[in-house]
């Protein structure tokens, strides 16, 4: 995309369009009618494409917040209206802080980017080919460390203050997919890793220093990265779609992966977090450095990678997405035009994305593109038609089965029936082990229990009864090989 226009500059700062929810110690300039009105309706149609209940937004232009309003509801069933003061996890945009407090460590001398990750962790030795190799904490901090997106489907579940270690702990000793600092892969754990460094050097639990040390001096009060606190002061209800609709969802807790993806925020607060980073926010002086280099890219890649954003220098952009289970998560902000735009959404969709990027496009006087195609939708909806085929089947074999008993048949083995039988149990094995492997040969390499919590519950529906539909086709095609009805 590319800069805004001086002209969707004046036209986003002028107009007398009153803004929604947002609190009175810090309205915002106010946009002017036809662009509010064409961005609520890119809000709600990449909302109604991903079947989003709730998403909160915050437009910023010249620095400043234009518009802020919150669509859909946080709790369908009760109608809770979306407001800019709800609270959504964050997902991986929450790595900004992550890496944000790892250069707030180097800067106070309590670690450095260039040592290896085994200086402050020394049981976290790594393998390249067999033999253990030097990753430093640069590597992941830029997503070189070689680490495989595949620990991600591993990440254990659990709550309390153990749990950053014994995340970490679960890649000791893993084989790495590159060696390091050599290929840039985006792997979650990696963040997890920074978020242990910074326990070990300061001596303090990581909520703790992201409470006090980044989150307080940076007057980001409604952020935190306590669930109960967020519980107590209005977290949205969270959601998978199921079933072509979105349903209320509790995922498991995955406390151990907080500095990669569970940090909790609300509109309010992500519009102080861009404008921070577009320096229209005051912050101690000691963050202005860090700040400056938390976006500066580490290799000449288009996009590149900093600490916890994406660098565009094609388009002037900054940006990352975040995805949870039930949450997700869109920031993109430009310095050079000084334009950001934030969204929060209570499922877990590309349609977030997709809405962020299309109001962006918005500002920029270019057309939205409205994406039709959510693979979280896609899944749901591939494997909610799987199940009702499924069904359709089921009643026919049942009815098959039913007039089999009914009928007068009787054993007849021949070496053709037996060879078909065995035929016939070797494809059953067959699908069974395609079903049981499912998720690593099609869905990314992953797992069966990494997919029932990120996955829609219909896939789970839709293999189960597709293994039970063989197997009673086995039944009826057997039984009527080895028993077959009397003359």
């Amino acid at each position: 995309m590319r800069a805004p226009s001086a002209g969707s500059l004046l036209t986003a700062l002028l107009g007398s369009i009153s803004v929604l929810c947002v609190p009175s110690q810090a309205q915002p300039a106010v946009a002017a009618k036809p662009t509010i009105d064409a961005i609520d309706d890119a809000v709600r149609k990449n909302m109604s494409i991903g079947k989003i209940p709730g998403m909160s937004l915050v437009v910023l232009q010249g620095g400043q917040v234009v518009y802020q309003k919150g669509y859909g509801t946080t709790t369908p069933a009760a109608g809770t209206s979306t407001t800019s003061q709800v609270l959504f996890q964050l997902g991986s945009t929450s790595k900004a802080f992550t890496g944000l407090g790892t250069l707030l460590c180097r800067q106070r001398g309590l670690l450095t980017l260039n040592a290896a990750v085994t200086d402050y962790l020394p049981w976290l030795v790594l393998n390249y080919q067999g033999k253990p190799v030097k990753v430093t904490v640069n590597d992941f901090l830029h997503h070189t460390s070689g680490v495989p997106e595949s620990t991600l489907y591993t990440i254990p579940e659990g709550t309390g203050p153990e749990m950053l270690e014994k995340t970490v702990r679960a890649i000791a000793g893993t084989e790495l997919a590159s060696a390091p600092g050599t290929q840039f892969a985006y792997t979650s754990m990696n963040y997890d890793v920074l978020g242990l460094i910074i326990q070990k050097v300061t001596g303090a639990p990581f909520t703790t220093f992201a409470t006090k040390e980044l989150l307080g001096p940076l007057g980001l009060r409604d952020t935190t990265v306590f669930k109960r606190e967020a519980i107590a002061r209005g977290l949205s209800d969270g959601f998978k779609i199921e079933f072509l609709r979105p349903a209320a969802y509790v995922a498991p807790a995955y406390e151990g992966n907080l500095p990669a993806g569970y940090f909790i925020s609300n509109g309010i607060d992500v519009g102080r977090w861009l404008r921070i980073h577009l320096g229209a926010e005051d912050v101690p002086d000691y963050f202005k450095p860090l700040l400056a280099e938390s976006v500066h890219p580490y290799s000449s890649d288009d996009p590149s990678y900093a600490a916890g954003w994406f660098i565009s220098k094609s388009t002037g952009m900054i940006y990352h997405g975040g995805n949870n289970p039930n949450y997700s998560s869109y920031f993109l902000f430009s310095p050079s035009t000084k334009m950001g735009v934030g969204i929060l959404a209570n499922v877990n969709s590309n349609s977030t994305t997709a809405a962020a990027q299309d109001v962006a496009k918005i500002l920029t006087d270019q057309q939205p593109t409205f994406p039709t195609q959510d693979p979280t939708r896609t899944m749901d909806s591939v494997s909610t038609i799987a199940i009702a085929v499924e069904i359709l089947l089921a009643v026919v074999l049942i009815l098959s089965l039913a007039r089999l008993r009914r009928q007068m048949r009787t054993l007849r083995v021949t070496p053709l029936g037996i060879a078909v039988a065995a035929a016939l149990l070797v494809a059953v094995f067959g699908v069974a082990y395609i079903l049981i492997r499912f998720p690593q040969l099609f869905l990314f390499g992953s797992n069966w229990p990494f997919m029932a919590v990120w996955g829609p519950v219909t896939l789970r529906i839709a293999a189960v009864s597709c293994m039970a539909v063989v197997l009673m086709a086995y039944v009826d095609i057997t039984a009527r090989v080895l028993f077959p009805r009397k003359p």
